[in-house]
């Protein structure tokens, strides 16, 4: 039997591991049993993946959280073969078992759930993986996506009955997302920064400390409790581990909640708003929103040199659209940057919509499916 650490492993280039991730810091203040040599992964789509002969494969998890465990997925030759819940502490997954020992096998390992940001425990971590034949090169693939993104992009929804309005982490499904289905149709590697009921420039709820643009150079910073930390969720993100080809934006839909919420009050007594007046935006609120996504723009692209970006709007309606189009417009015009632009897509609708109200797997197909076609033209 041949067993490595993740670690141990991704330095050799026998794994490839997907999504942001880090050297754990302070292994002591993560926890007294988390495993040495093990890998955090943070947000959701991250991965383990693998080239592997032998009859079996066998890889352990360190997992921990307060309420909202974390859920992977097993993928085998690009097939899905298992979806899991883990339990807390270290766990083993059986990948396969008694298959051909002379045949590669391709695997992933594929984090279902975001970063849960209100689980102070919240963690997963890659420890080991065991064989009974040879981990091989996996090699990066040539086109790279990065996804930015609030509850759609994390795949709520994507699993469960239309009916289901619990919000758990068994109805959040990363390899069912427009994300998961783009890169595969692209043969891309990809990547994912998203948190639920966030948005750009404030939460749903109108909460300004819930915008996730104020951690996009972060690894993970939305994580911060000190076992958190210790993994390295605050550190400085480096881009140029991934540097990608295409990002696309999906942030939006809760701004527009905000615009027609009532005024946010936090602990201290500060307040935020945007506001609507007969059902148009507030002038002054509305150039706020658009300086943000300016901001947010000239922040990617500063990271992202090379790459084109995508912001997607209509998923769950496209409210927010005129503004999108705002920001997109006067920032082209500033700067003479012409590699972004708005895609729109259909809203949801009763065929389409998945649990917790929120886009179903026939919607993300048909996102994707619109992403797919735009980058095929312009790589022709």
């Amino acid at each position: 039997m041949n067993k490595f650490s993740i670690r141990e492993l991704c330095k050799s280039g026998k794994l490839l591991l997907h999504g942001r991730t880090s050297e754990i810091i302070n292994p002591n203040r993560a926890g007294d049993d988390v495993p040495d040599g093990a890998m955090p992964l943070f947000y959701t789509g991250s991965a383990l993946e693998f080239n592997v002969s032998g009859t079996m494969l066998n890889v352990t998890f360190y997992s921990d959280y307060d309420c909202y465990e974390q859920w992977i997925s097993v993928y085998v030759n690009d097939s899905f073969i298992q979806r899991l819940m883990l339990p807390k502490g270290v766990y083993t997954v059986s990948c396969f078992r008694n298959m051909s020992p002379e045949k590669i096998k391709n695997v992933r390992l594929i984090k279902e759930v975001q970063a849960m940001s209100d689980d102070k425990s919240s963690m997963l971590l890659g420890v080991s993986a065991e064989c009974d034949g040879k981990f091989e090169k996996v090699e990066p693939r040539k086109i790279k996506l990065e996804f930015i993104g609030d509850s759609i992009t994390s795949g709520e929804g994507t699993v469960g009955a239309k009916s289901e309005e619990d919000w758990i982490s068994m109805f959040f499904g990363a390899s069912f997302s427009y994300s998961y289905m783009l890169a595969d149709k692209l043969n891309a590697d990809y990547q994912v920064v998203s948190q639920s009921g966030w948005g750009l420039l404030c939460g749903y709820d109108a909460n300004p400390y819930h915008s996730l643009t104020e951690h996009y150079t972060k690894v993970c910073s939305l994580l911060t409790s000190d076992r958190q930390r210790a993994l390295g969720s605050c550190n400085e993100y480096d881009f140029s581990k991934f540097i990608t080809d295409y990002v696309i934006i999906n942030l939006g839909t809760n701004d527009y909640s905000a615009f027609n919420a009532e005024k946010w009050t936090g602990e201290s007594g500060e307040t935020f708003e945007l506001k609507m007046k007969g059902g148009e935006f507030d002038k002054n609120d509305a150039s706020l929103w658009v300086s943000a996504a300016d901001r947010f723009i000239r922040i990617i692209r500063n990271n992202n040199s090379h790459a084109h970006i995508f912001w997607v709007c209509g998923m769950l309606g496209n409210g927010i659209l005129p503004l999108v189009d705002r920001a997109i417009t006067e920032y082209k015009a500033a700067t003479g940057d012409e590699r972004i632009e708005l895609i729109e897509v259909p809203e949801t609708n009763d065929e389409t919509v998945g649990s917790r109200f929120h886009p179903g797997i026939k919607e993300h197909e048909l996102a994707a499916n619109i992403l797919y076609d735009r980058i095929c033209e312009l790589r022709r």
